[in-house]
């Protein structure tokens, strides 16, 4: 059921609502989809607010417990939608670190993963060594998964996607394509090169044998993770690789 109910007291798990002579609470979780450290920064004692019934238990009294949400009531930002495309480099805030990566909210209670591999071209151990909870940083959106609810990001290729790409300019994938690219990764055979002005996604191969003569030899330190360079597209097989 919806109901319309009145704020009887604050509290730092949660508000507690008249519905009729009884109360029931909304938990923290379920006052907003923004994050929300306390109800007293939304909410207050008094205040007239609808909400949806969630649940309804009794206690180990026989009373009975009910849960209520006030963000049922809303639309979901997912359901909203962004005001940010793949591709677009926004602002976040970083809200939680893990030993994969951390994430960063990017929409009112919508957090997006910077995978451990897309802090920085330099090697990362644990996302705390380079960033904090709460601080502030440019992401890049890397994808957007509508079905799963999941949205990549890279902070890595920010300086690539405002260096590199230029809007103005129409590059298509194609052999003789001269483009600049990103040392992502070095093999024994090759480096893989990260080509951000074919989309962000976008790799190839650059084999030993097509390195100019004057890089080879020691490759790690002549060309580094993160170095930019520029290749020409040589042949793009059957199964779109580069």
């Amino acid at each position: 059921m919806e109901l319309e109910g009145t704020i009887t007291r604050l509290m730092d798990f949660g508000a507690f609502v008249d519905i009729g002579g009884i109360d029931g609470m909304v938990h923290v979780s379920e006052i907003s989809h923004a994050r929300i450290g306390q109800p007293s920064e939304v909410l207050q004692p008094g205040q007239k607010v609808k909400v949806k019934v969630l649940k309804i238990d009794p206690d180990k009294g026989g009373r009975r417990k009910i849960a209520l949400s006030l963000k049922a009531l809303e639309q979901s930002p997912w359901e909203k939608g962004f005001p940010f495309k793949e591709g677009e480099v926004i602002s976040g805030t970083v809200s939680r670190l893990a030993d994969f990566g951390a994430f960063v909210e990017v929409a009112p209670g919508v957090d997006g993963l910077v995978h451990l591999s897309e802090i920085s071209y330099e090697r990362v151990p644990h996302p705390g060594r380079v960033l904090t909870e709460g601080e502030r940083v440019d992401v890049l959106v890397l994808k957007i998964d509508e079905v799963k609810r999941r949205i990549s990001l890279s902070i890595k290729d920010v300086a690539v996607k405002q260096r590199i790409v230029d809007p103005g300019e129409e590059v298509r994938l194609e052999v003789g394509q001269v483009l600049q690219g990103i040392v992502e990764d070095q093999k024994p055979y090759g480096l893989f090169i990260r080509l951000p002005q074919l989309g962000m996604g976008v790799r190839g191969l650059l084999p030993m044998e097509e390195l100019v003569q004057s890089e080879k030899g020691d490759v790690k330190k002549r060309l580094p993770r993160g170095r930019e360079i520029q290749v020409e597209i040589i042949s793009i097989d059957e199964k779109g690789r580069i």
